[in-house]
């Protein structure tokens, strides 16, 4: 049987990166750059850029295209669930390649106070001040993108002293915001995503202008403050198509370890901020190897219909199945108490062989993180702990 290498993101979505002047054709697809003189040429067609076009006539085609090689490839070339899988892209629903997106994300910029586990300096400003001031992640299984993540260039170091009006004056900045502009009125779907979107001084302006989109997702780790999220949430000029959706898989310590440096008391009374004040929400959790040991108790606890999930290949040593035997004979046993349309993808993402690679390079990551933080592990099982240390 012939493999498919259709997906539909490719035809409808894309996403914008304000701050680094990326694009994807994916949300998990390798960015491509922007070619500015090409865009001021071609004004209101960055989703129609010659290598997004290449890639759709590639998956016309059939072909394996380079984008996806980032996660969704390789992940089913080991049989496990890939974000394709997940959100149905193998369904062929376009057969032109030059045409005009009705899903966006827009990234507005990397300011973020929090630094979740599986995060890094591309989103998160934290992640980027951390590695500034502690060095850069240096693995025993060295990996080009694990170096591209955890150790800063000379324009994370630009980054690092900008303020947001900076990054957000410059003319290119301006160009990709007219891009967005242009975008908005056919859309269906648009996400809004960072860092942290509720610490960002566009963020107020970018909802304005979405009354008439009828969907508008807004990914947030919800770490700040509740008086400051009140106070924006009165600011929202139109709420009724609006969503937040909530990263977060776990609860108590293990949510704290995950998602550092907001705390699960924190999470709550912004749950109940959102409650007061009739904005809905739904979570977004991501599924790897460090959150399956809390996703039960936070699946009974939060868990919606209409939350989703993404799992977690990069790095690899983040995967699912990245866990001792007796770790996955225990969340399995744990899941199988548990109903909904997720529920056979995640236990089935735990049945697969474990390198010694990325089970070194998972030992180095979490040892470096709990000095890094100060933070003990004894809330994962010790059979986990024992086999990672071994």
């Amino acid at each position: 049987m012939t493999r498919s290498y259709y997906c539909s993101n490719k035809f409808k979505f894309i996403k914008i990166d304000l701050e680094r002047q990326l694009t994807y054709n994916c949300h998990a697809a390798h960015p491509h750059s922007v070619n500015f003189e090409w865009l001021d040429k071609n004004q209101g067609n960055i989703f129609n850029i010659p290598v997004n076009v290449a890639e759709r006539e590639q998956m016309l085609r059939n072909e394996r295209n380079a984008s996806c090689e980032q996660n969704c490839w390789p992940a089913e070339d080991r049989g496990q669930t890939s974000t394709r899988i997940v959100e149905f892209g193998t369904e062929k629903t376009h057969t032109q390649s030059v045409i005009q997106p009705s899903i966006m994300d827009v990234t507005l910029d990397s300011e973020c106070n929090m630094s979740c586990v599986y995060c890094c300096k591309e989103f998160s400003s934290t992640w980027r001040r951390e590695i500034a001031t502690n060095g850069p992640y240096v693995f025993p299984h060295p990996i080009e993108d694990l170096k591209n993540r955890y150790h800063n260039d000379n324009k994370d170091e630009i980054l690092l002293n900008l303020s947001q009006r900076q990054r957000h004056s410059s003319k290119k900045h301006q160009m990709l915001f007219q891009e967005v502009d242009s975008i908005i009125p056919g859309l269906n779907t648009m996400y809004v995503s960072g860092g942290e979107p509720l610490l960002s001084t566009q963020l107020v302006d970018l909802l304005a202008k979405t009354h008439q989109v009828p969907n508008v997702n807004l990914f947030t780790g919800l770490g700040v403050n509740p008086k400051r999220l009140a106070t924006l949430i009165n600011k929202f000029s139109y709420t009724d198509n609006l969503t937040f959706v909530i990263s977060a898989e776990s609860v108590g310590r293990v949510y704290e370890f995950i998602r550092y440096n907001n705390t699960y008391d924190n999470l709550l009374e912004n749950l109940e901020v959102l409650d007061k004040n009739n904005i809905k929400f739904k979570f977004h959790a991501t599924i790897s190897n460090l959150t399956l040991h809390g996703f039960t108790d936070f699946y009974k606890t939060h868990w919606t219909d209409d939350s989703e999930i993404d799992f977690a290949y990069t790095p690899t040593f983040f995967a699912a199945n990245v866990l001792d035997d007796e770790s996955k004979q225990q969340i399995k046993e744990s899941l199988s108490g548990l109903t909904g349309r997720y529920i056979d993808k995640i236990s089935s993402s735990i049945d697969y062989d474990v390198t010694e690679q990325d089970r070194i390079n998972l030992k180095y990551m979490l040892n470096e993180l709990a000095k890094r933080r100060n933070f003990e592990l004894d809330f994962y099982p010790q059979n986990f702990l024992n086999w990672i240390n071994k």
